[in-house]
């Protein structure tokens, strides 16, 4: 009896499919922007390795995830930072900066 009270529905008339457009990846357009990308995926990759394997071992009998958990957590997020700190270039050559930004470079005059 409740085939007879559902609302009758029509098809759906068969439309042509959409074309889909390729849209280029965003990428880093500043050194600094590309520094914190790379950071941000070394030490994000060690959080989340270390935070599944954790999980796993709390969520099943398998306890010796844990270690699996320790070594993929805090030891390599440790190894992580170290390469990322040697291996930054915060020393380096700058990019020029606006004039805005750049000290005045005429010499203090005292006063007479």
């Amino acid at each position: 009896m409740s085939a007879t009270l559902a609302p009758q529905t029509s098809p759906v008339p068969a439309a042509a499919p959409t074309a889909l457009e390729l849209v280029p990846a965003a990428r880093a357009t500043t050194p600094a922007e590309a520094e914190m990308h790379r950071w941000l995926v070394f030490l994000g990759t060690s959080f989340v390795l270390g935070a599944v394997f954790f999980a796993l071992s709390i969520g099943t009998s398998w306890h010796w995830l844990i270690g699996v958990s320790l070594v993929l957590g805090p030891v390599l997020f440790l190894i992580s930072t170290v390469y990322l700190c040697i291996s930054s270039d915060s020393n380096g050559a700058s990019e020029p900066t606006s004039a805005v930004e750049q000290p005045d470079a005429s010499p203090l005059r005292a006063a007479a």
